[in-house]
């Protein structure tokens, strides 16, 4: 697993998650839709998933965008956000679990930045 970032807006990055194997990949708080495509077919990655932390703009902004770009793509936030971000299909409670190629991943809830804000961690040891 690889983790690669990309600079967005004036000071965000957004998150790729990658699987070497298969070239697939989460990406994690897109700020921005356009330069998030541009990246992932200079790259040659398959987006599989959305993961939104929170629910600010600067983290969402490019889930609209995307899903419309990427159809059938899961887009997951934390349960407290659900209202709150546009496009989401899978929501995620404090501890739930969920497999990500092999490997479980935890969403943990973060209240602190936002009242909805998860985290999500992800086992080094592949099953």
């Amino acid at each position: 697993m690889e983790i690669r970032l990309l600079p967005v807006l004036a000071d965000n990055y957004v998150f790729f998650i990658i699987n070497p194997d298969n070239a697939e990949t989460v990406i994690v708080d897109p700020g921005a839709g356009p330069p998030v495509l541009k990246y992932l077919k200079e790259q040659q990655l398959k987006a599989v998933a959305i993961w939104n932390t929170h629910h600010h703009w600067d983290h969402i902004g490019g889930n609209t965008f995307l899903a419309d770009q990427l159809p059938g793509i899961a887009v997951f936030c934390g349960a407290e956000d659900r209202s709150r971000i546009d496009r989401v299909t899978r929501t995620v409670r404090d501890g739930e679990s969920f497999d990500l190629w092999g490997r479980q991943v935890q969403a943990l809830a973060v209240p602190g930045h936002t009242v909805g804000h998860v985290a999500y961690v992800i086992d080094s040891q592949q099953a």
